[in-house]
Formats: C-alpha cells, sequence, structure tokens
C-alpha cells in the first residue's frame, strides 16, 4: 500500500518531537517523553485520530545511537516501517534551510521521509547477539580510550620527571591501568563467549579471521556495522562508510585533481583497518605485502598504497563471506 502518512522524530536524551505529514500536508507537531510508554501512547493516539496503521505509515528519525532504543523497540513491536538516517544525509538533502529548532527538525525529517519515499532504506533490528556484541564493543572502546590516556600520561612523565617523581605520580594510577586492563579482558573474554555461542557468527568470525591481519575485533566490528551484512553487502559502500574509498574530483576543463577519501567516515574503523594495513606491510610475506614494497619501487606515496591495501583487505573480507569460503593465498 502508497504510504499517506509520514512521520518525523526528532529525538533527544529526554523527549521526542514528532511531526506528521499527510500527503505533504502538516497535519501536527507534538512533544512526548522518550519512554516506551508515551510512544505506545502516541501510536495509539495516531490510528484513532488520524487512522495511521503500519501499512499507510513511514516513521523516519535521525540514528541518534542509544537514545532511539524506545522508539526502535516499540516500532519494531508493532511491525512498523521506520527509517533510521544519518543526521548529515537529512541536513544536506533538503537544500538551504534557515532558522532551527526541535519542532522545525522534526518537520524537516517527515519531509525528507516523502522527498525520498522510493528510496528510503528500512531499519532492519539487529539479532539479540550482534545487539550484545554492540553495547559491549561501545564499553571496550570507552576503556581502551581511558587506558590510552593513562598511558600517554607516562610517556610525558617519563620525558619532564625525575625518576622518584614518576614513582610518586605512578603510584596514584597504577591499579587504576591495571583495573582497565582486567575490565577489557572480561569484555573480549565475554564477546567470544556469545560469538562461540551462536553458529551464525562462529561461522562469520572464522571465515573473516581467515584473511591475514583481520582480528576478531576487526572482524565483530564489521559485523555490527553491518549488520552482518544485511544493511551494508557491498565492499565499495563500507570503503566509502569507512571513508578509504577515493572519489575523482574533476569538472569541465579546469578541474582535474587526483581522486581523494571523503572525510565523512567512520573513523574508528577507519583506524583499525589502517592498523591492519600497516601490519601486511610489516609482518609475514603475502601479496599484500609483495603488492606494497613492488608500489614502493615504482614511487608511489606510501599512504596511497596503505589505503589501496585497506581496500583489497575490505573486499577479500566481503568476497569470503558472500562465498562463505576461508581465504586461500593465490600464487
Amino acid at each position: 500500500m502508497t504510504p499517506t502518512f509520514f512521520i518525523g522524530f526528532d529525538i533527544s536524551k529526554l523527549t521526542l518531537d514528532v511531526a506528521v505529514l499527510k500527503d505533504g500536508t502538516l497535519l501536527q507537531t507534538r512533544k512526548i517523553d522518550n519512554s516506551e510508554s508515551a510512544i505506545k501512547q502516541l501510536l495509539i493516539a495516531l490510528k484513532s485520530t488520524h487512522h495511521c496503521a503500519p501499512d499507510n505509515t513511514i516513521y523516519c528519525a535521525e540514528h541518534m545511537g542509544l537514545y532511539r532504543k524506545f522508539l526502535t523497540d516499540v516500532l519494531t513491536l508493532k511491525q512498523a516501517r521506520l527509517c533510521l538516517e544519518s543526521p548529515l544525509r537529512i541536513r544536506l538533502s533538503l537544500g538551504i534551510q534557515r532558522g532551527k529548532s526541535d519542532v522545525l527538525d522534526a518537520i524537516r525529517i517527515a519531509e525528507y521521509a516523502l522527498k525520498n519515499v522510493d528510496s528510503l532504506k528500512f531499519w532492519t533490528p539487529p539479532r539479540a547477539p550482534v545487539e550484545k556484541l554492540k553495547t559491549l564493543m561501545h564499553l571496550r572502546k570507552k576503556l581502551t580510550k581511558m587506558s590510552a590516556m593513562l598511558k600517554n600520561t607516562k610517556k610525558i612523565e617519563a620525558y619532564y620527571l625525575s625518576e622518584s617523581s614518576r614513582k610518586d605520580i605512578g603510584g596514584y594510577t597504577h591499579s587504576t591501568f591495571r583495573a582497565i586492563k582486567a575490565d577489557i579482558h572480561v569484555i573480549e573474554r565475554e564477546m567470544t563467549d556469545i560469538i562461540n555461542l551462536d553458529a551464525q557468527l562462529h561461522n562469520l568470525i572464522q571465515v573473516m579471521t581467515s584473511v591475514p591481519y583481520i582480528g576478531k575485533i576487526i572482524a565483530t566490528e564489521i559485523i555490527i556495522l553491518t549488520n552482518e551484512f544485511r544493511d551494508i553487502s557491498c565492499p565499495k559502500k563500507f570503503s566509502s562508510y569507512c571513508g578509504i574509498a577515493p572519489f575523482a574530483r574533476t569538472s569541465g576543463t579546469s578541474v582535474n585533481k587526483k581522486p581523494k577519501i571523503s572525510h565523512i567516515a567512520n573513523k574508528d574503523m577507519k583506524k583499525i583497518l589502517h592498523l591492519a594495513a600497516l601490519g601486511a606491510t610489516r609482518r609475514g610475506q603475502t601479496l599484500f605485502k609483495s603488492y606494497y614494497e613492488r608500489k614502493v619501487k615504482e614511487g608511489k606515496n606510501k599512504m596511497s598504497i596503505l589505503n589501496a591495501i585497506r581496500n583489497k583487505l575490505v573486499r577479500v573480507v566481503f568476497a569470503c563471506v558472500r562465498d562463505n569460503k576461508l581465504y586461500e593465498e593465490q600464487a
């Protein structure tokens, strides 16, 4: 059934601003609490007042991480069509906009859904073990950053302070550093248990980690970001998402610049893929290392070569998953 109603949500920590469009006409706006009970009451009111139903309504919101949980839980339970879109994509798609408020944002999100109805990609909820992995991975990142902060502080202290002063200061943070490392170890063990107990995840991890320099953390991160390759199944799209896909910059006869990567990217994924590419150039004698050495001899820029290796790793991982086959080094 062709959708008639387009409902936009502007999500914040405690509240949701809601805008209801019918065939391009604004019917109403309202503010509700960001809670399951308030969202359920909203759906009941919309059905009673405007006859909104899952088959004639599209819901759209910005992807706001944990803040969107109550909304996605309720709409998934009601089998509603929900689009979670990047805030940047929505903002850029609507052209020049003047003024900003929560109500205006909700209206603009609903207008985005109406304008792009034919190309909207509806949100697919991840399976329970993947959702748990996502939570644990997010916590691991926080603890890893805290550990890095303490470690970098020690390096600075080693340069400026005497040994006795370093020992005095180190006594305050030594137990904290060890506790963080222990917590990270517990989280990683829990993630391993989740993967081992789920046949689908276990198989994916085995296939992906068969690729050189793709470890469990990188493989798990890719699984989370692609929703087990359901949301992103194309390696080129994933490379674009990570900010490692080069894009051309040409216009007429006057602009003809070298292709460059975009800064609009998932920087965390880009960073760990970079570390994997560095490993491929330094350890073992694989096709990736041979490629790097050959291109260096040709005089190519080393960062460009590393970026090419990042793309190669992504393509190989996606190919192995597509064919459900372990990586084999070709002669």
